[in-house]
């Protein structure tokens, strides 16, 4: 594949794009299971 600068750009950003969507996706998961924690422990006895 030929290195032409605009694929290059491109793939940086999609490789940047990819990298916040892990991290927001872990951030979400952590957060998801503090959340199901707290459901999880009832308040009603």
């Amino acid at each position: 594949m030929p290195s032409r600068p605009e694929i290059s750009g491109l793939d940086t950003l999609i490789e940047t794009i990819l990298v916040l969507a892990m991290s927001l996706r872990l951030a979400l998961a952590r957060r998801n299971a503090g959340i199901f924690r707290y459901l999880r422990t009832p308040d009603i006895p």
